[in-house]
C-alpha cells in the first residue's frame, strides 16, 4: 500500500472528532510525516497537544523538498493560480519525492493533488 502524507486540515478535523479513515491509515502505518505540517500544528492550541506531537514525531518522515526542487515542480506543474500556498507547494513535491499519496480537506489543495496525480480520497 501506498503511504500518505496527512495535511494539518485534516489532522484538525481528526483531533475535534476522530478521522475514522485517518485512524486505519495509522494503524497500517502508511501515514508519513513533513515538518511543516508539525510546525502548523505546533501553532494551534488542542488538548494533549506535547503529547501529540510527541507522538507526531515518532512517524516516518516523507523526503523533504528544498526550496528549488518545490520552485521547479510549481514551476514544470503550473501550480501558481490554484489557490494553494508555499507550504502546500512544499507537501505536494515531497509526496512526489516519497512516491506519497497526500490526504487533504483543503479543497484547493485536493485540486492541485489530483492535478499532479497525489490526491488521496478526501476528508
Amino acid at each position: 500500500m501506498t503511504a500518505v502524507l496527512v495535511d494539518t486540515s485534516v489532522w484538525i478535523n481528526h483531533l475535534r472528532k476522530s478521522d475514522p479513515k485517518l485512524t486505519e491509515l495509522l494503524r497500517l502505518g502508511l501515514v508519513r510525516r513533513h515538518p511543516m505540517v508539525e510546525g502548523e500544528l505546533s501553532l494551534g492550541n488542542f488538548k494533549n497537544k506535547n503529547s501529540f506531537l510527541t507522538e507526531y514525531a515518532q512517524l516516518k518522515e516523507v523526503p523533504i523538498a528544498n526550496h528549488k526542487e518545490t520552485m521547479i515542480f510549481s514551476e514544470r506543474n503550473s501550480l501558481a493560480g490554484l489557490g494553494i500556498g508555499w507550504i502546500d507547494a512544499h507537501l505536494l513535491a515531497s509526496c512526489i519525492l516519497g512516491s506519497a499519496k497526500l490526504y487533504s480537506a483543503d479543497l484547493s489543495l485536493v485540486k492541485a493533488a489530483e492535478k499532479v496525480g497525489i490526491a488521496e480520497i478526501t476528508a
